[in-house]
């Protein structure tokens, strides 16, 4: 039961880099619902941060920001800190973007 989030996660991230960006979301939502449902935090993280990986892909990024957040304030309270390279490079994604897509 454990492993299911991380395929899911692995499918939806196949999926977003293929484009398919409706079963991407499908799956990571997926994910997050059973890592919720069974407190799962170590999962969530990964999941806020597939979302975030989304929302970038879409040029969203005030979408982005907030999955970045509740991500990052979860690894400060699970002490997960082997997604800190993760989180730095959607960061430096974030900051990457246009100003006027930040703005639209």
């Amino acid at each position: 039961q454990h492993e299911i989030p991380r395929g899911l996660l692995a499918r939806a991230a196949f999926y977003r880099l293929n484009q398919n960006f409706t079963a991407s979301i499908y799956d990571t939502d997926e994910a997050f619902n059973l890592a919720k449902r069974y407190g799962m935090k170590l999962h969530l993280i990964d999941c806020h941060l597939e979302y975030a990986r989304l929302a970038l892909a879409h040029k969203d990024a005030d979408t982005a920001q907030a999955h970045y957040s509740t991500a990052l304030n979860l690894v400060s309270l699970t002490g997960y800190h082997r997604r800190d390279s993760e989180l730095d490079k959607i960061r430096c994604l974030m900051t990457a973007l246009p100003i006027s897509l930040k703005d639209s």
